[in-house]
C-alpha cells in the first residue's frame, strides 16, 4: 500500500481508537478510503451465478501456494476418505485417511487413525486457508462435505485425555 498514509492503513486494518475513527471514518473521508481499498488487488474474481441468481466469488488466487487442498468423500453422512495435499511441498498427499474399506476394522483402530489424521491436518493448517474438494465430483460445491471436513479439522484440535 505504497503512498497510503499511516492513518489510512490503521483505518483499513480496523483500529478502533477514537481518534482514528473520528478522523478517518467520517463521511468526508469514506470515498477516499473506498478509493484506497479499490486499489488493492484482492485476487478475487466475481461473476454472476445463474444457478443462484446473484454474483458470487468464482475464484480467489490470494496466496494459492499456501492453501491446503483437502479432497474428501462422504458415504451417506460419514466422512470416509480425506486426502490432503500441500502445494508448497508438491503434489503428493501429505495426509491420507481412507475408511472406505474399514467396515471390519475395530472401532478403536478407526478412531485412532481418524484422530491422528485430524490432528495432523489441524496442525498443518495453522493460519493457512483450506480448499475443500469433493473427490467424487470436484465441480460440485457440496455444503455437507464442507461441514464434515470442518468438523474433521475441529476434531484435530481436541486433546485426548
Amino acid at each position: 500500500m505504497a503512498g497510503v498514509s499511516d492513518a489510512i492503513r490503521q483505518a483499513i486494518a480496523g483500529h478502533e481508537q477514537g481518534e482514528v475513527i473520528n478522523r478517518h471514518y467520517t463521511e468526508t473521508n469514506l470515498g477516499k478510503l473506498k478509493g484506497f481499498m479499490d486499489r488493492i488487488d484482492f485476487g478475487i474474481e466475481i461473476d454472476e451465478d445463474n444457478r443462484r441468481g446473484y454474483p458470487v466469488i468464482q475464484r480467489c488466487n490470494l496466496d494459492d501456494n499456501r492453501a491446503v487442498r483437502v479432497a474428501a468423500r462422504l458415504s451417506g453422512d460419514r466422512l470416509v476418505r480425506v486426502i490432503v495435499t500441500d502445494p508448497s511441498v508438491g503434489d503428493r498427499p501429505v495426509i491420507r485417511l481412507d475408511l472406505t474399506e474399514a467396515d471390519d476394522e475395530p472401532v478403536a483402530s478407526i478412531r485412532d487413525r481418524t484422530h491422528r489424521a485430524a490432528r495432523r491436518l489441524h496442525s498443518l493448517l495453522g493460519d493457512r486457508r483450506i480448499r475443500i474438494v469433493n473427490e467424487a465430483a470436484p465441480e460440485i460445491d457440496d455444503r455437507h462435505l464442507r461441514q464434515a471436513v470442518m468438523s474433521f479439522v475441529a476434531l484435530g484440535s481436541v486433546v485426548p485425555r
